[in-house]
């Protein structure tokens, strides 16, 4: 049998596994954990230009202006330059904290995702003239590409709705739905598939926004939708999601309140280095025991 692993790291990615996919053992987690820091390594050779492929089935250049989601399935910063090079224009929104924390990368995909002149341009979450910006690139026949499942603690009060996600709930930012239901302009959401040992960019859902319905319910409805998409691809390919390491830093995971009861089997239970010792980690109520 493998050997569990005692870092933190590990402790928080097995928690956040439990809550959301119940059904995995957690004799399998160390399994899933090795697996997940593979795919998203340096050396993962699926994340190469010549193992990237955009579907064929999709008339990429026929898509009316609208918002294009990606997902952090590992390889959402490549997908954007194959969309260029494709001849899809766009611009890129995100939050400002996130920019600044990871600048020199995100300078190097602008770059690479300007093609034969044509230059993608990074729009903030909390720029006050955001929508008027959309809304001009998009009559300008530009899409706007939006990381859907990107959301930092930047501020204590962003705006949050909850969504039912795999086996419980996490609260996303609802920008997305809200920013298509004013521009009165879809939403197609793209997922990646593992096809052998390619990667292959889908386009399996387009969301043409009803404003014939209330605001709220339209928003709440779409989000749901978006978050099933994903949750769909994770039941096959858990260890695709980036996020498994950092849900307890994010806003998105909060334990429910009130006492978890478990059963009389201590699996839950990770021993874990301290500075003056050891402690156990309870992975069900996140709880550290001296």
């Amino acid at each position: 049998m493998m050997k569990p692993l005692d870092t933190w790291n590990f402790a928080l990615f097995s928690a956040h596994i439990h809550h959301f996919l119940p059904h995995i053992a957690w004799d399998r987690h160390p399994i899933l954990y090795r697996q997940w820091k593979r795919y998203h390594s340096h050396e993962n050779r699926l994340f190469d230009d010549s193992n990237m492929d955009l579907s064929k089935a999709v008339d990429w250049l026929d898509l009316s202006p609208g918002i294009l989601l990606l997902f952090h399935l590992g390889d959402h910063l490549f997908w954007p330059q194959k969309l260029a090079q494709k001849g899809v224009v766009f611009d890129l929104l995100m939050d400002r904290v996130v920019y600044e924390k990871n600048a020199t990368k995100l300078r190097k995909l602008q770059d690479l995702c300007t093609v034969n002149g044509v230059k993608s341009s990074y729009f903030f979450s909390d720029e006050p003239m955001l929508i008027f910006k959309m809304r001009s690139s998009i009559k300008q026949g530009r899409h706007i590409l939006i990381f859907a499942d990107g959301t930092s603690s930047a501020s204590a009060v962003d705006k949050r709705i909850d969504v039912q996600f795999l086996a419980s709930s996490i609260a996303v930012k609802p920008g997305i739905a809200a920013i298509s239901y004013l521009l009165k302009c879809s939403l197609y959401a793209m997922h990646s598939k593992v096809i052998g040992n390619r990667l292959l960019l889908d386009l399996p859902t387009i969301f043409c926004t009803d404003t014939l319905i209330n605001r709220d319910i339209y928003i709440a409805q779409t989000m749901q939708k978006l978050f099933d998409g994903l949750a769909g691809e994770l039941l096959l390919y858990p260890y695709r999601w980036e996020c498994w390491g950092y849900l307890h830093s994010n806003g998105m995971w909060h334990l429910p309140e009130g006492k978890i009861e478990v059963g009389s089997q201590f699996d839950h239970l990770l021993k874990l280095p301290k500075k003056n010792g050891m402690a156990f980690f309870d992975r069900i109520n996140y709880q550290l025991y001296y």
